[in-house]
């Protein structure tokens, strides 16, 4: 599975906000000192997955 990371700036922050579902992921990026980590290690609420990272060439 390919991975695509976009990243968008917003226009606005919607005023409704805290009606919305949320749910708190924990990301750990491994090595910490590294400017792009390549070991990803998410927790989505019990959940433990582990992405290695590596750009396209």
């Amino acid at each position: 599975m390919i991975e695509l990371e976009r990243i968008y700036l917003a226009k606005f922050i919607p005023g409704n906000l805290k009606n919305c579902k949320s749910k708190e992921i924990l990301d750990i990026y491994i090595p910490k000192s590294s400017a792009h980590p390549k070991i990803r290690i998410r927790k989505n609420r019990d959940k433990y997955e582990m992405t290695k990272k590596e750009p396209i060439k």
